[in-house]
C-alpha cells in the first residue's frame, strides 16, 4: 500500500474530504474517472487511528489511489504526530489537519473549525506533525468563526500557522457557524468570499493555497468548467466536494483539461464492471464487510443528467438490496443489462453532449 515512485504531488484539482463518501471505495471509484485528480480520505481522528486494534483496515489505501491525502482530526501535538507518523507508514502522500468542520461532534472533541480561535495550537499541531513525517502537512480551514470573520484574523491564522513549516492551505470560502447550523446549513448559509483568499494570495506568494466552495455547481451561472478555469487560471488549486459525489461524470475530462494528459477515456459501462471487479477483490484482500447497498453508493449519480437516471438509481438500490446476489459484480452485470436498454447511449459512449451545463 505505498505510493509509487512516479506520483508527485502537484494538485490543481482535489475532491474534498466528506464524511461517509471519501472512503476507499469511492476514492478506487473516481480513479476510473480521473488519474490525477487529488483525492482525500474522510476526516479520521486521531484517537481511531491510535486505538484501533485494525490498523490496516482504518488506513487502507491502494497503490491506484494515489496521489491520496488523509485528513486527521485531533488537537494534541503529540497524539497529531503520533497518528501522521502511522499514515505516513501506510503509504499516504500527505497529511492534513482539519480546521473546517463545524459539527457538534467535532467541537464537542475541541478540534475542527474551532481550532481557528487557536492557531498558536494550530502551529504546535502541524510542527509536531512535520517533525515526525518527510511528507507534506497542509491545513484546511475556514474564513473564520463567528464573529471572528475578519480578513485580519484570517491573515494572522495563517501567518502563525505557517511559521510551523506549512505553506499549503486549503480555504473553504466561507466562515462557520459554530452553533444554531447545522453542518449541511454551514456549507450553504454562510455567504461565500473569495476575495479573502485571493487577498492571501497576494499577501502570502510563496505559499500554495487551495480554493474551495461552490466552484463547479449549478449556482455558479457560468458553466461548471468554466468556474473551475478562473481559479486555475489564478494560481489557485480547486477543491471540489459535493458535486464530485452529485455529478461524477464531470470528472471524466479533468486530466486532459488541467493536467495536459489523457483521459481515462472509459465509458459508464466500463466504471460499473472495473469498480465491481475491486469492490469483490477489496473486500476479500482487506476483510471488510460492509454490504452491496455501502458498495452501490458511488455508483449511485453515474448518470446524473442523463435520460433514465432515475431507473438507473431505482434498481441499483432494488439489486443491491438483493441478499440472494452473492458478488458485487453480479450486480454490475445486472445494472448494466437493464441500461443496455434504457440508455445505451450514455453507457457505451465516453463524450457525448449532455443535457446539463458542463
Amino acid at each position: 500500500m505505498t505510493s509509487p515512485d512516479n506520483i508527485t504531488m502537484e494538485p490543481v484539482i482535489s475532491v474534498a474530504p466528506m464524511i461517509d463518501i471519501t472512503n476507499v471505495l469511492f476514492r478506487n471509484f473516481m480513479r476510473l474517472l480521473t488519474r490525477k485528480t487529488t483525492l482525500w480520505t474522510e476526516m479520521i481522528t486521531t484517537s481511531e487511528i491510535l486505538n484501533t486494534p485494525h490498523l490496516d483496515r482504518c488506513l487502507w489505501n491502494d497503490p491506484k489511489e494515489h496521489p491520496v491525502v488523509v485528513q486527521l482530526g485531533g488537537n494534541d501535538p503529540t497524539l497529531l504526530g503520533a497518528a501522521a507518523s502511522l499514515c505516513e507508514l501506510k503509504g499516504f502522500d500527505q497529511i492534513n489537519l482539519n480546521c473546517g468542520c463545524p459539527s457538534n461532534r467535532v467541537q464537542d472533541g475541541k478540534f475542527g473549525a474551532c481550532l481557528m480561535l487557536e492557531p498558536e495550537l494550530v502551529r504546535d499541531c502541524c510542527a509536531e506533525m512535520k517533525r515526525r513525517v518527510q511528507i507534506p502537512v497542509t491545513v484546511k480551514c475556514r474564513l473564520g468563526v463567528d464573529d471572528h470573520d475578519s480578513y485580519e484574523n484570517l491573515e494572522n491564522f495563517i501567518s502563525i500557522v505557517s511559521s510551523s513549516g506549512v505553506n499549503e492551505f486549503v480555504v473553504h470560502a466561507r466562515k462557520a457557524i459554530l452553533s444554531g447550523l447545522t453542518p449541511t446549513q454551514n456549507r450553504t448559509i454562510p455567504k461565500i468570499n473569495y476575495e479573502f483568499v485571493y487577498r492571501l494570495q497576494e499577501r502570502f506568494p510563496d505559499f500554495k493555497f487551495h480554493i474551495n466552495g461552490e466552484i463547479a455547481t449549478e449556482k455558479q451561472g457560468i458553466g461548471r468548467h468554466e468556474s473551475i478555469r478562473q481559479q486555475v487560471e489564478r494560481g489557485l488549486g480547486v477543491m471540489i466536494g459535493r458535486v464530485a459525489y452529485n455529478y461524477p461524470w464531470l470528472f471524466r475530462n479533468m486530466d486532459s483539461m488541467y493536467y495536459g494528459v489523457p483521459d481515462q477515456g472509459l465509458n459508464r459501462r466500463e466504471i460499473i464492471l472495473q469498480y465491481a471487479e475491486y469492490c469483490d477483490r477489496y473486500l476479500e484482500e482487506s476483510g471488510s464487510e460492509w454490504n452491496k447497498m455501502v458498495l452501490a453508493k458511488p455508483l449511485m449519480n453515474l448518470f446524473y443528467l442523463e435520460r433514465g437516471n432515475t431507473r438507473y438509481r431505482n434498481e441499483l438500490d432494488r439489486l443491491s438490496r438483493n441478499k440472494e446476489t452473492a458478488h458485487f459484480s453480479a450486480v454490475a452485470e445486472q445494472i448494466v443489462d437493464i441500461m443496455e436498454t434504457v440508455n445505451p447511449e450514455a453507457l457505451n459512449q465516453f463524450d457525448i453532449e449532455e443535457t446539463g451545463k458542463i
